[in-house]
């Protein structure tokens, strides 16, 4: 099998898992029986990172320029941005109790992997240009 299409079925199949761990953890859970805890952050936390790693697998098969092995910059910054969206987005609609302790912790990590996705973004953007 080519490089090109193992990439899009990676690709595509880490985005839906990642998908369906967000939308449907309860039923995922129960259908693979795997423990789920009360706040599904786990799932979702799992979903997000596998939807970064898809996005990068997609960027890397269908982005233009020179190629590079492995993830790269490009990679870097989907996982992070994408988990650190993901876990935001957790924290803003949660319906489980978290310690002001944890919050804090969980929404300086958002701070951090948004914030160097975005350094890291403007700095290949400029090196692009």
């Amino acid at each position: 099998m080519r490089e090109s299409t193992l990439l899009e079925i990676d690709g595509f199949g880490n985005v839906i898992l990642g998908l369906l761990f967000i939308l449907l953890p309860v039923g995922l859970a129960d259908t693979l029986g795997i423990p789920l805890d009360e706040s599904s952050l786990y799932s979702t936390v799992l979903g997000g990172i596998l939807i970064g790693i898809g996005v990068a697998l997609l960027v890397e098969r269908f982005g233009r320029g020179e190629r590079v092995v492995g993830l790269g910059l490009v990679g870097a910054i989907s996982i992070n941005l994408s988990f650190g969206i993901v876990l935001g987005v957790w924290l803003l609609i949660r319906t489980v109790e978290v310690s002001r302790q944890g919050t804090v912790l969980l929404w300086l990590l958002v701070i951090i992997l948004v914030g160097i996705s975005l350094i890291e973004l403007l700095s290949l953007r400029k090196n692009r240009a």
